[in-house]
């Protein structure tokens, strides 16, 4: 059972340094939460498909873990081992919303060629969800001498319904088949219940050495001559009856600014709002909201651009920093937004082509620019900044007709 934690917040606008009007007809309000933390975990996603999975990068199985794309759970058990012994975490974390990476270093390892002192060989875990799930295994011998032991991967699926996933009540029905490609390295696991089919292919590409399979288990011999290196590529490919062998970038490439994912990003924050300000705090923290906001996108038609419908982000009940809490989370992505709004006392009206605000800059916030304020079919550019202990904006561009006033004060009550 996780710990329970009770947080205490007592909200003021005067104590945030808002002045304005409407936030002081508000009372204070006073409220105790109680906060359940769950165990660390790495989730990353991108529109229906998403991994979850321990620091270290495997899947525990009996948990709510897995590989996940649209409404099954494909992959339900997956941990990383040399000669049998499990890699040890040194640090992880994700590098993007649909990317993780994870450093991990070997134990003391006993083979039958020689013994492996243990902190001597890294490994770096690289994985990314797009078209599927890709995967780079990094190894480097940092010894002073050769070391040879076999990599292992063992992966098993279960093909849960999502929704049995989310009430721990699996029900096992269907046939899974399991075979394995000697010559393509490829592990495909099919799926069929009725009429309702899934696949899951994992295939091992520019391969260090050979792949083989043998009791469950991927082995690869890594031999490594000191300050030796050691790659290979695995990708996870979900479809309906039959799963795409669509090669994948590696996730290095994925980062690059020209790959399709870091393009459509770019894209996707050309048509939003953005923020410059002096601090620079506002400025990466609304930058990381945007980005977030992309994250939780669907998309509505496959090759539409911008075809996207909003989301919630992973499945609402995955177990993640704060149990039953989704990374990212759409009010947590969402509130800065609302945070700005407030300050800027914003309200349009689009149907009267007209944006009404009340700008009160807290002391911590002495001037901020949105660029590309859109309502309605128009937009805009509008600065605000402090002049002594009055806040004031002009709009710089704009275009489509729309109107900027002021809020009117708000008449006292009777």
């Amino acid at each position: 059972m996780c710990p329970a934690r009770y947080l205490t917040l007592s909200l003021h606008p005067a104590s945030a340094g808002f002045a304005s009007p409407r936030l002081h007809r508000r009372t204070d309000l006073i409220m105790a939460l109680e906060v359940v933390v769950g165990p660390p975990l790495l989730t990353i996603n991108c529109g229906d498909t998403f991994v979850v999975s321990e620091a270290d990068g495997c899947i525990t199985p009996n948990t709510d873990q897995g590989m996940y794309s649209r409404d099954t759970r494909h992959v339900s058990h997956y941990e990383i081992f040399a000669d049998g012994e499990h890699w040890i975490l040194q640090n992880s974390g994700a590098i993007a919303y649909y990317a993780s990476r994870t450093y991990l270093t070997n134990p003391r390892i006993v083979t039958q060629y020689n013994e492996i002192q243990a902190g001597t060989v890294a490994l770096i875990l690289d994985r990314a969800v797009g078209d599927g799930i890709h995967e780079d295994f990094d190894i480097r011998n940092y010894s002073m001498k050769r070391v040879r032991f076999f990599l292992e991967l063992l992966l098993r699926t279960d093909f849960a319904d999502i929704f049995e996933v989310k009430s721990k009540r699996l029900i096992h029905k269907g046939n899974v088949r399991t075979e394995w490609h000697q010559n393509t390295s490829e592990l495909i696991s099919s799926y069929a219940h009725n009429d309702f089919k899934r696949s899951v292919i994992t295939r091992f590409m520019r391969n260090g050495s050979a792949a083989t399979y043998s009791n469950g288990r991927i082995r690869f011999l890594v031999d490594l001559v000191p300050g030796g290196s050691w790659h290979t590529c695995c990708q996870h490919a979900f479809l309906g009856e039959e799963a795409s062998r669509a090669s994948q970038l590696c996730v290095h490439m994925l980062r690059d600014a020209s790959s399709p994912v870091e393009q459509e990003l770019a894209s996707w924050r050309k048509v939003t709002t953005s923020v410059t300000s002096s601090n620079e705090d506002v400025y990466r923290l609304f930058r990381q909201s945007v980005e977030d906001m992309a994250a939780l996108r669907l998309s509505e038609k496959a090759g539409a651009p911008n075809g996207f419908i909003p989301a919630a982000g992973v499945a609402w009940f995955v177990p993640v920093q704060y149990l039953g809490v989704n990374v990212p989370q759409a009010w947590a992505a969402g509130s800065v937004f609302h945070l700005l709004q407030a300050i800027l006392g914003l309200e349009a009206d689009a149907h009267k082509k007209t944006l009404y605000v009340d700008p009160v800059l807290p002391p911590w916030l002495s001037d901020m620019t949105l660029h590309n304020l859109r309502v309605g079919a128009s937009k805009l550019t509008l600065p605000f900044w402090t002049e002594g202990n009055e806040t004031r904006y002009e709009v710089l561009s704009g275009q489509g007709g729309l109107l900027v006033e002021r809020h009117r004060e708000p008449e006292a009550d009777a």
